[in-house]
């Protein structure tokens, strides 16, 4: 889960930036962001972060504060660098002033089994029948609002997906998830962007899978909003991504017998096509629960060029 809670932020910016073109050799950017995230009331995590990049071929994250699986609080805090011209990423925990160093093969093999791993767990959590899954854009448009943001001017785009399921023996068909992305972006910060979407385009194409949509059980979703996002311009200042569920129009139980939230997609569908369970009290516009929310802010923006010397492993620590 550590790795959702690094990698999360980025992608959710990065997937909604402008096209890439070509950049100077030491174009960069640092930006400054706080991201919360909460997945299915089981999961969550408020963390700031810095993120500087260098070129399209190296990036540091520089992440402090906490993630939460129930009850449990776990560190976040941490510092990654990732460095597609040497071939590895970077760990480094300055409280101990150690660090660890990863091959991207290695890595590509870590996110290959977390993604494996979801789509069994979401395949083992289906009902009985088949059910195919598929996403209509309901709307994607700039509605035209203007915000001041952090210093930030920014004007609000809306995209709004719905997710079918279909069960493929009996034909019968349902809503089963809702995603709504409400983003402000900046339009003049669109050097930040490109330098951004370059960096992490070439990250994901070194990896062959985007590193924090492989154990997120609604990424395959999250691609849908991305392409839309990716035709806005400028770079995001404030992104919610929010994943709501079906209503349960089913009579009330008794709050000692409501049902937690599911949690794979698998769970989600559960109760569509067989027996009915309880949902949690409707807590979003279409009155279903929220299974996944991401909002990203940002803080500020530099489009200076770090030093390259920030990508380097800190004189005097330990490889662990």
């Amino acid at each position: 889960m550590s790795r959702l809670t690094a990698f999360l932020p980025r992608v959710l910016s990065a997937a909604i930036l402008a096209v890439p073109v070509t950049l100077a050799a030491q174009a960069g950017v640092v930006v400054e962001q706080h991201t919360t995230f909460n997945i299915a009331k089981l999961t969550s995590g408020d963390l700031q972060q810095t993120v500087s990049i260098l070129g399209a071929d190296r990036a540091k994250t520089v992440t402090t504060g906490k993630s939460k699986v129930l009850i449990m609080s776990v560190d976040a805090s941490g510092t990654e660098i990732t460095r597609l011209d040497q071939d590895q990423t970077i760990r480094v925990n300055d409280k101990k002033k150690t660090y660890t160093v990863k091959s991207l093969a290695e890595e590509r093999a870590e996110l290959l089994k977390q993604q494996q791993d979801v789509a069994k767990s979401a395949a083992e959590s289906k009902e009985k029948d088949d059910v195919r899954l598929y996403a209509v854009l309901d709307e994607a448009k700039r509605t035209g609002e203007k915000q001041v943001i952090n210093g930030f001017s920014a004007e609000q785009a809306m995209i709004k997906i719905t997710v079918f399921a279909e069960n493929t023996k009996t034909k019968e068909k349902g809503v089963t998830f809702h995603i709504t992305a409400d983003m402000w972006f900046d339009p003049s910060q669109g050097e930040a962007g490109r330098v951004s979407h370059a960096f992490y385009a070439a990250r994901v194409k070194a990896l062959g899978i985007d590193p924090s949509m492989a154990g997120n059980p609604y990424a395959k979703w999250l691609d849908n909003v991305n392409v839309e996002m990716a035709k806005m311009s400028g770079y995001p200042i404030r992104t919610t991504i929010t994943f709501e569920g079906v209503a349960d129009t089913t009579a009330a139980k008794p709050k000692n017998d409501e049902a937690p939230p599911p949690t794979s997609i698998g769970g989600a569908l559960g109760g569509m096509f067989g027996k009915k369970k309880s949902a949690p009290a409707p807590a979003s516009p279409h009155g279903g629960p929220v299974l996944f929310t991401s909002t990203t802010e940002v803080l500020s923006i530099s489009t200076k060029a770090p030093a390259a010397s920030e990508f380097e492993i800190p004189a005097g620590y330990v490889k662990k």
